[in-house]
């Protein structure tokens, strides 16, 4: 189907369909109307293709593939120019296109660590608040429409302050980092840990019912302790978590109930960990004093 509804998706043997149908309408149009007009702008178009969709080092063969066509185009329409001119300026073509395809991919990679900070937190490298929240309203979707169960846990630092105080903010922040190094060593690939903010972190766990939320739930809270260990100070993990079979609830009553599980475990000694299920339609608890 064209055009593509996403271009992301183009697969290679399309791009590679348009680089050389797009050569091959440039130059013949540029041979059939000789030097009375000019199309070097046109000869950009299979290089920018290439590059954007194949690659960097293609982007440079094509450029190379599109001087050298326009180099023969040049020869083959008889125009009256002396030899070392004509190779002249093939080469001053060559290094355009090299540089025009350097720009695009330094252009290219700037956007793509654009997207991924409007995506992350910049310290800890997990998906951040806004992300989530998206992420979060997805699987809900789905978990809806698979009638699948699916599990969230709301993890918060004991003591974290006590860490800033006795090591400093940056051994807190090498802290933080290692929570979520941990989680993601520990976890499932599908899993997700999220930074919600300061100590507080989620995870979402796609069709995971109680039990198996208990389960993963329980060796991640044991594989953080043991790291957490290495700080100053007695920081643990307190974590409160909730699953649903195909839930209805919207994303923020959902963080809401995890969340106050969690606070039910700090304020019941901390270094805990409450789960707890609920079916449609997933009433949520209000908030205890």
């Amino acid at each position: 189907m064209w055009p593509p509804k996403d271009w992301t998706d183009l697969k290679p043997s399309m791009v590679w369909l348009l680089v050389v149908s797009s050569l091959i309408v440039v130059s013949a149009l540029d041979y059939a109307t000789g030097v009375a007009l000019s199309f070097s702008l046109f000869y950009l178009l299979p290089v920018m293709l290439a590059g954007r969709w194949l690659g960097y080092r293609i982007g440079v063969a094509v450029a190379l593939l599109c001087a050298s066509v326009w180099y023969g185009v040049e020869l083959l329409s008889h125009t009256v120019i002396e030899p070392w001119i004509s190779l002249w300026n093939g080469l001053v073509r060559l290094c355009f296109f090299l540089l025009f395809n350097h720009m695009q991919s330094l252009i290219l990679e700037a956007l793509v660590k654009e997207q991924q900070l409007a995506r992350t937190d910049g310290l800890t490298g997990a998906i951040n608040n806004r992300q989530f929240y998206a992420l979060l309203e997805d699987e809900l979707a789905r978990h809806h429409r698979f009638d699948q169960t699916l599990s969230l846990g709301y993890l918060d630092v004991d003591d974290f302050k006590a860490v800033n105080e006795l090591g400093g903010h940056n051994l807190g922040d090498r802290l933080l980092k290692e929570i979520v190094v941990t989680s993601q060593k520990t976890l499932r690939r599908v899993d997700t840990i999220a930074r919600l903010g300061g100590d507080e972190f989620a995870v979402i766990l796609p069709q995971t019912d109680k039990a198996a939320a208990l389960k993963a739930l329980t060796n991640l809270q044991s594989a953080l302790n043991k790291r957490l260990k290495q700080f100053p100070g007695s920081a643990s993990v307190s974590i409160g978590a909730v699953s649903c079979h195909k839930p209805e609830l919207p994303v923020g009553a959902l963080i809401k109930y995890a969340d106050e599980l969690m606070y039910r475990v700090k304020r019941s000694g901390k270094n805990g960990l409450l789960c707890e299920h609920i079916e449609p339609p997933n009433t949520v608890i209000e908030p205890r004093p």
